[in-house]
């Protein structure tokens, strides 16, 4: 059996530290293996269609511990649904989206997948990391608002004034493009969610449903550096208009382990979300 300890190590359990006991006395040593681990978000969930939140762990004294990552992927799609609970309503949204769940559904249960695969098997699927900005113009990575270091006023993620804090993530878009809102913030301030900076994002960076030429929806803008974040849906209607974009997202906490190599927890799925139609 395998234990969690804060310094962020698996270690074996007592029978197989005993055998190794028993080894030294007919060779030199016996080493016993290290398990990196970070504890993963384990309650995260959308509260509808426009509304999702997770609570942070305590990932306090875990030296390979740095941050909070969210990976995301928008899916191209004909229909408007109220909800999204069910394979046969995310494969109606758009079949990539089923597909691309089921894919990953089997890494959220498994905490014996290696900590450097996880990140690879997001980027096989074309997951990109969320970004935030606050004056709707400069982007902020999660690392620094949701890392191992205070921003601003805002507690670190892995302090007693961040674990156990809820992250509030706001598709409703009643009176600006979709938002972050984090608990423990001082000031309570509203993040602007911004796509990756690693393409080109058409019309911009925010979370919102556009529609015509060199929009969201536009297929035919999609490529390995503009709206590479957009999955075009196999079932594309041309007659229905408009469309409309959906959101999947999952959390992770994420580090660095002894080689400098990037690391995650067990991902968590927060939820699968609307964007807000908005000019």
């Amino acid at each position: 059996m395998k234990y969690p300890n804060k310094s962020g190590k698996r270690i074996l359990g007592g029978a197989v530290r005993r055998t190794c006991g028993l080894l030294v006395l007919l060779f030199f040593s016996c080493g016993i293996e290290d398990y990196i681990y970070l504890k993963p978000v384990e309650t995260a969930y959308a509260e509808d269609i426009s509304r999702g939140r997770f609570i942070i762990p305590d990932n306090n004294g875990n030296v390979y511990f740095r941050s909070y990552t969210i990976f995301y992927r928008i899916y191209i799609s004909d229909i408007s649904l109220a909800s999204v609970t069910t394979g046969s309503e995310r494969a109606s949204i758009n079949p990539a989206l089923e597909s691309h769940y089921s894919t990953l559904n089997p890494y959220t249960t498994n905490d014996k997948v290696s900590p450097n695969a996880i990140g690879s098997v997001f980027s096989s699927l074309r997951y990109y990391s969320l970004y935030v900005t606050l004056d709707r113009t400069n982007d902020i990575a999660l690392y620094q608002l949701l890392g191992n270091q205070p921003y601003g006023a805002i507690p670190a993620a892995d302090s007693p004034g961040g674990a156990g804090s809820t992250v509030h993530l706001d598709f409703t878009g009643l009176s600006s493009e979709p938002v972050m809102k984090l608990d423990h913030d001082p000031a309570a301030s509203a993040f602007y969610l911004f796509r990756s900076r690693d393409f080109t994002a058409l019309p911009d960076r925010f979370f919102k449903n556009t529609n015509g030429t060199g929009k969201i929806t536009d297929a035919g803008s999609i490529g390995t550096m503009v709206n590479a974040d957009v999955e075009r849906n196999a079932n594309n209607n041309p007659a229905i208009t408009p469309k409309y974009t959906y959101v999947s997202m999952y959390v992770l906490a994420s580090g660095i382990d002894s080689n400098y190599t990037v690391i995650y927890s067990r991902p968590k799925h927060i939820g699968i979300f609307r964007l807000p139609s908005i000019p």
